[in-house]
């Protein structure tokens, strides 16, 4: 705790220095101050940017995960590099065991890098699909509880129009998992999308998956309330906050929970969505399409059902899987503390220097 407490003073510290070191001792004090506004919202858009792109990214690289299979028959152009690396290595070429690309997060990123020969921005596949569904899914959530006919709670309200928004844009989330997982297409994002006609095939997966969601989003409402009752109660405040605070923990474990869940939800989704890729499309991963042969090709209605997504993701897939996630959460954690701490010591400075 000692430890964690002077790398927090170290960094305010340094946010304090980084605005003293660019001012000049006699310069306006209006000017110091705008200067110092600028610096603090510098910081949190600078921040603020790198947040969203881990947390991108990291969709991208977990719906890769989700279908990755090493043992598949990996596209030509993972075979050629497999091929120009063992060559010198008889032992290798007799027995070659390739290395998943989604090992973690850092092969992953470098795989979209050199795939895409675009840099950052190679990350950033279907991005725009990305944002056109997560438009209209804030739209619909916030039309949906206006045509509700009865007055009901908060959270419920809320669990109704994301959970109907969700299934409503179901198709939508299909194609932006085709668009990620799949080569380019001489079709732009929109187009890559199936008809309504296919909806019912990506229904049952889109149900649970909205429900899970919808609930998490939901609970997260509730949970600055409860996270107050808690203080509340533990401070011992009151003799009636008791239920409260141990209702309001019940929230907060309840909000965790469900957090939790929507990590293999979220596999089983992109899973049984995968399974709908066209054919015309080529996979960037090494991919079997058929599921170890749970999906029977060429049939109009061939798709993966939700137990079987899940029984065919194998153990060894399983754990990259949730290593991504957790990777990636511990990234967004390590960015907002540091830049939080950032802008504490430019407010400090900012406050404290007239």
């Amino acid at each position: 705790m000692s430890k964690m407490s002077s790398v927090s003073a170290a960094l305010i510290r340094r946010g304090s220095e980084v605005i003293s070191a660019r001012l000049q001792p006699g310069q306006d004090p209006l000017v110091k101050e705008w200067i110092g506004i600028f610096f603090i919202f510098f910081t949190v858009f600078a921040f603020f940017l790198a947040i969203t792109w881990v947390t991108y990214t990291s969709q991208v690289v977990e719906a890769l995960a989700a279908i990755e299979d090493p043992n598949s028959n990996p596209p030509p152009y993972i075979r050629l590099d497999n091929q120009i690396n063992n060559r010198n290595d008889p032992e290798l070429t007799t027995t070659p065991t390739p290395k998943p690309i989604t090992s973690n997060l850092r092969t992953s990123i470098n795989y979209l890098f050199n795939l895409g020969g675009g840099g950052i921005f190679s990350t950033f596949r279907g991005f725009r699909m990305y944002l056109a569904f997560i438009s209209l899914d804030m739209v619909l959530a916030l039309l949906i509880p206006a045509f509700i006919p009865i007055p009901i709670q908060m959270t419920l309200a809320s669990f109704l129009a994301y959970f109907m928004g969700r299934m409503f844009l179901a198709t939508w989330q299909m194609a932006w998992v085709h668009v990620v997982i799949a080569d380019k297409s001489p079709f732009v994002g929109y187009r890559r999308m199936l008809g309504y006609q296919h909806w019912k095939r990506i229904a049952p997966a889109a149900v649970l998956h909205s429900a899970v969601m919808s609930m998490t989003s939901s609970l997260n409402l509730a949970v600055s309330r409860a996270v107050g009752w808690v203080i509340v109660g533990i401070l011992g405040e009151k003799g009636s906050s008791g239920g409260k605070g141990e209702g309001g923990l019940g929230v907060v474990l309840l909000f965790m929970f469900f957090f939790l869940l929507t990590v293999p939800v979220n596999a089983i989704f992109t899973r049984v969505a995968a399974s709908m890729l066209p054919e015309g499309l080529d996979p960037i991963v090494p991919f079997d399409r058929r599921f170890g042969g749970k999906v029977k090709m060429g049939g109009g209605d061939a798709r993966l059902g939700i137990v079987d997504a899940w029984r065919t993701f194998e153990w060894s897939a399983r754990v990259r899987y949730f290593k991504i996630v957790f990777q990636a959460i511990a990234i967004e954690i390590v960015l907002g503390v540091v830049g939080g701490l950032l802008v504490l010591g430019e407010l400090k400075w900012l406050l404290y220097s007239h």
